[in-house]
C-alpha cells in the first residue's frame, strides 16, 4: 500500500503499517474491535474530544486485509441483537400564529430519550426522509411557545461536512492537505424541517440564526472543538428564502456526482465567525482562517492552528488582544452572553425546582422576589463572572440584555437588586446550595451529557486547596489560624475542593470540604489539615457516587501511603504529582529500572516534543496510623519537554496506582489517558 496517505486529518507513515501488522499478528486472538481499540491506543488515533477512533479504524484494518497488508482474525459468532431503541412516534403541531405571539423560539439538542421520536417525525415529513446519522453529528428540536406552553414546532440536523466540493473549495482557496486537516471544523446542515402543520413567518429563518449562534458551544462540548463555517445544500425547486434571510450565501453549484445525481446549490453561512462581512472580503477571511496554519479569531478568541489534531482547542497563545476597539470587544461579549440564555433555560427549570425545596428564611410579609429567582440570579453573577455586585447589578440592568432576558424568561418581571442575593446567601444553609448542585451533576452523568468528558472510561476529579479568606482577626470558632513572627496571628478560611475536570478544559466544581480547626489547635499547619479534609472529601465522594469510575488527579502534597492507601480502599484510581522530596524508596527503584527497563514513548505537541516513560510495579511499603506495616503497587510515568530549539523546557513526574481487580498496568494508560502534565 502507497505512504505516506491520509485518513480524516491524520497521516499514516510506513512506520504506522508496521505498528499496524505487529499489533494484528500479536493479538490475533483478539476480535475485530478489541484490536482496532488497541490500535488506537498505541498510534494515538484519536477525536479531539479525546475518544478513540475505533469505527475509523476497523475500516482501515478492512481496506488494509482487501489489499493484503494485514490478516484479521475472523468474525465471532454473535447471538440475534434484542431491539435497542424503541419504535417513535411522529410528532404532530398544528400552530398558526405571528413569530411575536410565539416567542421566545428555542433551538435545544435532541435528549437521549427523545431520539426514536426525532427519527420517526423526520423520516416522516422529511422530503428525504431519515434512515440513521452516521458520524459527528447533533441533533436539534425547534420549541415555540404555544397556547397552553410549550410546543415542537420543526427539527434540525448538523453532521460532518462533506469531503469535498468544488464551489466551496475553491470560495475558501485552500488545498487538499489543508481540506483533510481543517474539515472538519466545518459542519453541514443535513436536515432543516418545518413541521406541516405549523404556519409562522419568518420562522425557519429565526430557528437558522439561533441555531447558528449555539452550534459552536454544542459541538465542543460533544466533540471537543469548535467549528468556523458552517454549510448546506438547497435542491434547485426551492429558493432558500430562509437561509439567505439568516445571512446565509450562496457559493455555487456542486457537480451532480453524488448519490442522487442531483445539482445541487451550495450555501455558507458567517453566523458562526464572528466579525466578518458578507462578499469577497468574507470568502478572504473564512479562507484565511481554515487554510492557514496561523492564529485565527473565532468569536473574538485567538485560537492556534498549527497542529489542530494535536493541540487542544482551548489553547492559546501568547499574542495582544484581537480586539481593534471597544465597541467590538462589547458587542462579541453581549453576543456570547445571549448564546447562553437559551442554554440556560433548558437548565434551568431543572435548577429552580431543587431551588424550590430550599427553605425562605424571610417572614412572608417581606417577600418582593421569590427565593427561586434570587438563587437564579446569584447564580448569574457567577456565570458570567462579575467581580462585584456593583458591576452585577450595572451589568444585568442593561436595556439591551434585560430586553434578550426577557425573551427567554417572560415570567421574570423584575431584577433583584445584589445586595438583596447577598443578604438571602447570608442566611442559606450552604449544605443545601451543594446539595442541589451535586443533584445536578448526578442527573447530567445518569443522562450521558458528560460522556463526551471521560477519559479511558473514566471520569478525571482533580482534588486542590484555596485559600477563601483571610484576616487579622477571628471571626469565627472554624477559621484557622497562622502565625507571622512571634505575636502577629492571622484567621483564614481554607477548603479543598473536588471538580470535575477534561481534555476539553471543562472544569465543573461540584464538592467542598472546608479543613476545619480543632479546639486545642492554635496554629495551622497547612498540609496535615489539607490532607485530612482530603481524606473526608474522598469518602464523601464515593459515597455519592458509589459506583463511577474515578481518577483522582491532586498535588505534590498527597503521595504518601494512607492517602494512596484510602484511595484504593475507596476504589479510586488516583495520580499524584511525584516531588524528588516524596517517597525515596519508589525513587531509589524508579533510577534504577529506568537503566534496564527503558520504557520511552516520544509524542509531537505543536512545537515541542514529549518523552514520556514509565516503569511499572514497584512495591512501597509504609506503616498504617495503627502500626501494621502495609505494601501498595504503585507505577511512576514521567514526561520531559523539549523546546522546537532541542532545549530542555522542564518536566512533570506523576505517581499512580490502579484499583482494578484485573491487576492492570498503569504505565501506557496513564500517558494516553489526555491529562496535562503536571507539575509545571
Amino acid at each position: 500500500m502507497d505512504v505516506p496517505f491520509w485518513i480524516g486529518d491524520r497521516e499514516f507513515r510506513e512506520a504506522d503499517l508496521e505498528l499496524i501488522r505487529n499489533t494484528v499478528q500479536r493479538f490475533s486472538r483478539l476480535s475485530r474491535e478489541e484490536i482496532a481499540a488497541t490500535l488506537c491506543e498505541n498510534l494515538p488515533w484519536k477525536s479531539p474530544n479525546g475518544r478513540l477512533k475505533v469505527e475509523a479504524c476497523h475500516k482501515l484494518l478492512l481496506k488494509l486485509e482487501q489489499k493484503g497488508v494485514v490478516t484479521l482474525p475472523p468474525l465471532r459468532a454473535q447471538g440475534p441483537r434484542g431491539c435497542r431503541e424503541r419504535r417513535g412516534g411522529v410528532v404532530q403541531t398544528q400552530l398558526q400564529a405571528c413569530l411575536r405571539d410565539v416567542l421566545p423560539v428555542i433551538v435545544e439538542p435532541v435528549r437521549p430519550e427523545e431520539r426514536a421520536d426525532w427519527n420517526a417525525t423526520m423520516a416522516t415529513y422529511h422530503p428525504l426522509g431519515y434512515l440513521r446519522g452516521i458520524g459527528a453529528r447533533i441533533q436539534y428540536w425547534i420549541r415555540a411557545q404555544g397556547p397552553n406552553g410549550p410546543v415542537i414546532v420543526g427539527a434540525m440536523l448538523f453532521g460532518a461536512a462533506a469531503k469535498a466540493l468544488a464551489a466551496r473549495d475553491q470560495w475558501i482557496g485552500w488545498t487538499a492537505e489543508q481540506r483533510r486537516r481543517y474539515r472538519p471544523r466545518i459542519v453541514n446542515n443535513n436536515r432543516f424541517l418545518i413541521l406541516p402543520g405549523v404556519q409562522i413567518p419568518h420562522l425557519a429563518s429565526h430557528a437558522l440564526a439561533l441555531a447558528a449562534r449555539r452550534i459552536r458551544a454544542d459541538w465542543k462540548v460533544r466533540y471537543g472543538f469548535e467549528p468556523v463555517l458552517l454549510e448546506t445544500f438547497v435542491e434547485p425547486q426551492y429558493p432558500g428564502t430562509c437561509y439567505r434571510a439568516a445571512n446565509w450565501i450562496e457559493i455555487g453549484k456542486t457537480a451532480g456526482r453524488g448519490k442522487t445525481g442531483s445539482i445541487l446549490r451550495v450555501w455558507n453561512v458567517r453566523e458562526i465567525d464572528l466579525g466578518l462581512s458578507a462578499g469577497a472580503g468574507l470568502a478572504e477571511a473564512v479562507g484565511r482562517t481554515l487554510s492557514t496554519a496561523c492564529g485565527r479569531r473565532v468569536g473574538g478568541i485567538e485560537m492556534t492552528l498549527r497542529n489542530p489534531e494535536s493541540i487542544h482547542p482551548w489553547t492559546l497563545p501568547n499574542r495582544k488582544s484581537s480586539y481593534r476597539n471597544s465597541e467590538e470587544e462589547r458587542a462579541d461579549r453581549q453576543t456570547a452572553v445571549e448564546a447562553q440564555l437559551p442554554v440556560w433555560r433548558a437548565l434551568l427549570p431543572g435548577l429552580m425546582e431543587k431551588f424550590s425545596r430550599i427553605a425562605d428564611p424571610r417572614r412572608p410579609g417581606s417577600i418582593r422576589h421569590k427565593l427561586t429567582v434570587l438563587l437564579t440570579f446569584g447564580l448569574f453573577m457567577f456565570i458570567f463572572q462579575y467581580a462585584s455586585r456593583r458591576r452585577a447589578n450595572r451589568e444585568l440592568t442593561r436595556p439591551t440584555f434585560w430586553e434578550h432576558f426577557r425573551e427567554i424568561f417572560p415570567e421574570v418581571e423584575t431584577i433583584p437588586h445584589m445586595d438583596t442575593v447577598q443578604r438571602i446567601l447570608e442566611r442559606i444553609n450552604p449544605g443545601e446550595l451543594e446539595e442541589v448542585m451535586t443533584a445536578t451533576v448526578k442527573r447530567l452523568l445518569r443522562s450521558g451529557r458528560l460522556k463526551a468528558l471521560l477519559v479511558e472510561k473514566q471520569y478525571v476529579i482533580a482534588i486542590d486547596g484555596t485559600q477563601k479568606a483571610s484576616r487579622g482577626q477571628p471571626w469565627t470558632s472554624e477559621a484557622l489560624h497562622r502565625r507571622h513572627g512571634e505575636n502577629e496571628v492571622s484567621s483564614m478560611a481554607y477548603a479543598l475542593e473536588a471538580s470535575l475536570v477534561s481534555p476539553q478544559g471543562v472544569v465543573l466544581p461540584f464538592l467542598t470540604e472546608f479543613c476545619e480547626n480543632a479546639a486545642e489547635q492554635q496554629e495551622f499547619e497547612k498540609q496535615d489539615s489539607e490532607l485530612k479534609a482530603c481524606k473526608r472529601l474522598l469518602t464523601r465522594l464515593r459515597k455519592m457516587f458509589p459506583k463511577l469510575r474515578i481518577l483522582v488527579v491532586a498535588d505534590g502534597l498527597y503521595p504518601n501511603g494512607p492517602m494512596m492507601a484510602l484511595c484504593r480502599d475507596l476504589h479510586l484510581d488516583f495520580m499524584f504529582v511525584l516531588p524528588q522530596s516524596c517517597l525515596p524508596s519508589v525513587w531509589e527503584e524508579v533510577k534504577g529500572l529506568r537503566k534496564i527497563e527503558p520504557n520511552e514513548r516520544r509524542h509531537r505537541w505543536g512545537n515541542r516534543e514529549q518523552i514520556f516513560w514509565w516503569i511499572n510495579q514497584i512495591d512501597y511499603d509504609f506503616r498504617e496510623a495503627s502500626g501494621a506495616h502495609r505494601r501498595l503497587k504503585v507505577h511512576v510515568v514521567g514526561c520531559t519537554e523539549f523546546w522546537e530549539e532541542g532545549e530542555a523546557a522542564g518536566g512533570a513526574l506523576g505517581v499512580g496506582v490502579r484499583a482494578a481487580a484485573d491487576g492492570t498496568k498503569c504505565g501506557e494508560p496513564l500517558q494516553s489517558c489526555g491529562t496535562p502534565p503536571m507539575g509545571h
